[in-house]
């Protein structure tokens, strides 16, 4: 089964800014190619890593690596 990203939601720290080390997980929103869907959290950095974007399509094993 393949997975296409929907929608990428990025936390929002405002005028605070990130609290020094942090490590930002994202919500990636996936849709699978029959139509169900679900959430996964993956850290931004791995995201940029693997190039995925919205509208990115996923394979089962690029979501186990993604994952965190």
């Amino acid at each position: 089964m393949t997975w296409q990203v929907k929608q990428i939601i990025e936390p929002d720290f405002g005028c605070e800014g990130r609290p020094d080390g942090y490590v930002q997980k994202d919500i990636v929103l996936i849709q699978a190619d029959n139509g169900s869907s679900r959430e996964i959290q993956a850290e931004d950095q791995v995201l940029l890593q693997h190039n995925v974007n919205e509208g990115t399509i996923l394979s089962e094993e690029t979501i186990r690596r993604i994952q965190s």
